[in-house]
Order: structure tokens, then sequence, then C-alpha cells
């Protein structure tokens, strides 16, 4: 997942060499971070998909609507329907957003079990459809995308490996 380079002290960040996006040591921790900064927008009034996604890429960066609607359809979740923070909800937007972000051979590369990975990080204190513990993320954190830099970034550390 692609969030836009903060101050934020992200688990597994590491120095980015893009000028935009952070990067995270695995796949898991860029998509835990983007998973984290999801569920505090849902739960900060972005709580619908055609809400989160203008937030996250908003009309004069993107194809808003389109993006709405490849969303709503690939988590059968209505447009305007109230989004919980749980895990199953978390998941399937997560899957959905880096399917419209990357190319389809791009997001095939990303598993289930990367998407478990990421979840297995999040703090264990924390429970999904619980308050937001301020702690567990930040505030401040810019709009996101899921895909690209991270991709690739995996796909680097599997070809090194």
């Amino acid at each position: 997942m692609n969030l836009v380079l903060t101050k934020t002290k992200w688990k597994g960040k590491v120095p980015s060499l893009d000028k935009r996006f952070e990067q995270f040591k695995t796949l898991p921790y860029g998509i835990r971070a983007g998973i984290l900064n999801m569920r505090h927008k849902i739960k900060n009034g972005y709580n619908t998909i055609k809400k989160l996604i203008h937030k996250w890429a908003p009309p004069h960066e993107n194809k808003t609507a389109n993006y709405v609607l490849f969303v709503s359809k690939r988590t059968g979740i209505g447009t305007h329907q109230v989004l919980k923070t749980d895990k199953a909800t978390l998941k399937k937007l997560a899957k959905a957003i880096i399917q419209m972000e990357n190319l389809p051979q791009d997001s095939a590369k990303v598993t289930d079990q990367d998407i478990e990975d990421a979840f297995g990080l999040i703090d264990n204190r924390i429970r999904m459809d619980s308050p937001m513990d301020t702690t567990a993320t930040t505030i401040g954190v810019t709009g996101a995308v899921l895909g690209g830099v991270l991709l690739l970034f995996k796909n680097k550390i599997k070809n090194n490996a």
C-alpha cells in the first residue's frame, strides 16, 4: 500500500527511495500501515466507500467515480453503506484497492497470505472493531493508495532471496 511520505513512524518503515510514497521492509508491513490508515479514515467520518475513496483517490488525481464503483463491486458493499472496521471488511477493501491501483499481473502478486500477515503485524491489543487507538497509527497520515511502490519492493525482495 502506498502512503504519502510523512514523519509517521510506521512499523517496518524504511528510508524511502521514492520522492512521494513511504516504503516498508516487507509488503505486509506496508499493507499493515494501509489497513490502519484506512481504519482511521473510516472511524473519522470517511465511513462509506464513496467517502473513503474520494479521500484516498480525489477527483483531481483519479477517475474517482469509476474507482468507487470498482471497489463497491469487488467488495459487495454498497457505495453509501456504512463501513465496519472489522477484519473481514478491511480485508475486502484492501484487496479491491490493490486491484484497482495496479495492473492485473501486479495485483495478482499480492496474496491473501500477504494480507493475513499484515493483520498479524497489527498489535494484538487493538481490536479491529474497537475505537481508534492513536498510539497504533497517527491522525496526520495523508491520503494513500495501495500498490505500486511496494509491489516493486516485493519483487525486489523475491528476486534477491
